[in-house]
């Protein structure tokens, strides 16, 4: 069921990015003109960062967007319709893996003024690498196993004298668990479990068909 309720999320995410991938196709970029009225191309940097950092809820905050009204001699409403525009565009430059400044002017409205879109491109094409990483990263996935350790003990008992010196497996195993959002950083939690010989066998058979199947797929790549 975990690994079906996974799919399902992986799912829903792919769909998302095809989503916010076509938005710059469909959605008004003509608010990118109001990028003239930066003060500085840091600054453009600046909001495209921060159209990056507020992908997964889709809204800048308010105190953002008024500021950046402020900076832009724009109304707070023209800062919205921006962010929305550059989001869009982000967006798509991540879902595509631009790698080139022509692939990025390809996104881009050809009315746009030249030397706007020469400073739209600059930025994209800085940030894109850093955006596609973040990205990666940040998608939902399954637990994932970071340290390993075991001990034998020996049970004994002394009114069960045929249960007497029974070993015993202790695995302790530190687990970074999934993240419910990717908005929220994975935790890491400490499982402990004790596997009796016969159940250990058949895990060791397990995880020896795995590591033969992994090892023919690496093959045939």
């Amino acid at each position: 069921k975990m690994v079906l309720d996974t799919a399902h999320n992986r799912l829903r995410h792919a769909r998302c990015v095809c989503v916010c991938a076509s938005a710059a196709a469909m959605a008004d970029l003509k608010p990118l003109e109001l990028l003239m009225q930066s003060p500085s191309k840091e600054f453009v940097g600046q909001l495209f960062q921060t159209a990056f950092s507020c992908r997964e809820t889709g809204n800048v905050p308010a105190d953002i967007v008024e500021k950046t009204a402020q900076a832009m001699s724009i109304d707070a409403n023209q800062a919205g319709q921006l962010f929305k525009a550059i989001s869009a565009l982000v967006s798509a430059a991540v879902f595509k893996s631009v790698s080139s400044k022509e692939a990025v002017v390809a996104l881009l409205p050809d009315e746009l003024n030249v030397k706007l879109k020469s400073l739209i491109v600059s930025v994209v094409a800085a940030g894109v690498g850093s955006w596609m990483e973040q990205a990666n990263n940040s998608q939902i996935s399954l637990p994932r196993l970071q340290e390993f350790d075991w001990r034998i003990d020996i049970k004994t008992s002394s009114d069960m004298v045929a249960r007497m010196s029974v070993p015993s497996c202790l695995v302790q195993m530190k687990v970074q668990e999934a993240p419910a959002s990717t908005s929220e950083f994975a935790s890491t939690k400490v499982h402990t479990f004790e596997v009796s010989k016969e159940a250990l066998e058949t895990m060791l058979d397990g995880l020896g068909k795995i590591r033969d199947q992994l090892a023919s797929v690496a093959a045939a790549q």
